[in-house]
């Protein structure tokens, strides 16, 4: 085996640069795995995840396995075995890559109603991807950070080292997935792992210095969907001045959502098929009922499509307080603006029309109340 991999290495050395950027050409991917394993693995290239789309391969009795491919290059690949394991993924931009894999398979990391094993593994070395490489070495950069950093300066350390990369590589797509960061794209889902390391002005600026042939790439699409996550970001933050925009009330007159002068208002986001939405009614009365008087709002916008059903649930559940209706629903600008995915949702806004938070629950917001509706008296 280390034979193989010296003659592999001295190969891509000599022969693998020998590719065009940007076109589909035919590339290998030899790999093998150390420890338990599974008898197939499947590979499949940016997000087209679904097992019908991937590739397979027989993993034989050494671990070892094979794929020839035709793609563009570079692409970013990801192999799995199966419904039941981990998933890792890497980068080909040469016509012959190897991929050495470490791996057991667990009955432990499995629940009972799942049935079965499950396999775990990880890529622990490439040969030849340097877009690869580029990628491992700034992550194994990040965690001698981590571990090895004294200052209060890490972010800036972290901005100053991904700049240097970018600047260097502007059209490499690894300067596009290290500015991602850790993303996790499945399908059409999105979810982002942990709190992005750069602010929305510092993520801007650096993905501005990236090339413009980067934009039909996946990694690109990426950049996109976080940069909106940290735009929203930037609304949710306390002390963050309200958007009040206008809305249509009962009388279906287009009114400001807020008046905002000595008041301590809270925003709930309903609908007349939401359960847990109106079972919250009666509580919210008698919070109303005991705090009005003291400089306490509430303001109803429901995200019906249906208006009829909407008046019908503010008048079987006298609902005493002004009442809104967005029919775009989670579409609408306000959702939208504030990432708004689903009812019942809360945001408590201040005499000049700040955030204060977001409230989980009815103790949470009274004392909201009791802290601040006293400062708000005439």
């Amino acid at each position: 085996m280390k034979i193989f991999l010296r003659q592999l290495s001295l190969f891509v050395i000599l022969f693998g640069q020998n590719v065009t950027f940007g076109q589909v050409q035919p590339f290998e991917i030899f790999g093998k795995f150390k420890g338990d394993h599974k008898d197939t693995v499947f590979l499949f290239f940016d997000n087209n995840f679904s097992q019908k789309d991937s590739l397979y391969s027989t993993i034989n009795q050494n671990g070892e396995f094979h794929f020839v491919v035709k793609n563009e290059l570079p692409i970013l690949c990801r192999i799995h075995c199966g419904e039941k394991s981990s998933l890792d993924e890497f980068y080909v931009d040469n016509s012959k890559t190897f991929l050495e894999l470490e791996s057991h398979v667990s009955e432990k990391e499995v629940s009972q109603d799942s049935g079965g094993s499950r396999a775990i593994f990880s890529i622990k070395n490439i040969i030849g991807s340097q877009t690869d490489s580029l990628i491992r070495d700034f992550n194994k950069w990040k965690i001698d950070l981590r571990e090895n950093h004294l200052g209060q300066n890490e972010n800036d350390e972290y901005f100053t080292k991904l700049k240097s990369i970018i600047l260097k590589y502007p059209k490499n797509k690894a300067s596009a997935y290290l500015l991602a960061g850790r993303i996790f794209i499945m399908g059409k889902a999105f979810m982002y792992r942990g709190k992005h390391p750069l602010e929305y002005n510092d993520f801007i600026t650096l993905k501005n210095q990236l090339d413009k042939s980067l934009q039909k790439t996946l990694e690109w699409e990426n950049l996109t969907k976080i940069q909106n996550s940290l735009e929203i970001a930037r609304h949710r933050v306390k002390n963050e001045p309200f958007l009040n925009q206008s809305l249509q009330d009962v009388s279906e007159k287009i009114v400001p959502i807020i008046n905002f002068k000595n008041k301590i208002t809270l925003v709930d986001f309903w609908a007349s098929w939401c359960k847990p939405c109106r079972a919250s009614f009666p509580s919210l009365k008698s919070l109303y009922s005991i705090y009005k008087a003291d400089g306490f709002e509430i303001i109803g916008i429901s995200i019906d499509n249906n208006k009829k059903a909407w008046k019908d649930a503010i008048s079987n559940d006298k609902l005493p307080w002004k009442q809104l209706i967005d029919t775009s629903g989670v579409e609408g600008k306000l959702c939208s603006y504030y990432d708004i995915r689903g009812v019942p949702f809360q945001i408590l806004i201040d005499h000049e029309g700040k955030i204060l938070a977001y409230p989980s629950s009815l103790e949470q917001i009274e004392e909201f109340i009791k802290e601040t509706t006293h400062l708000y008296k005439k």
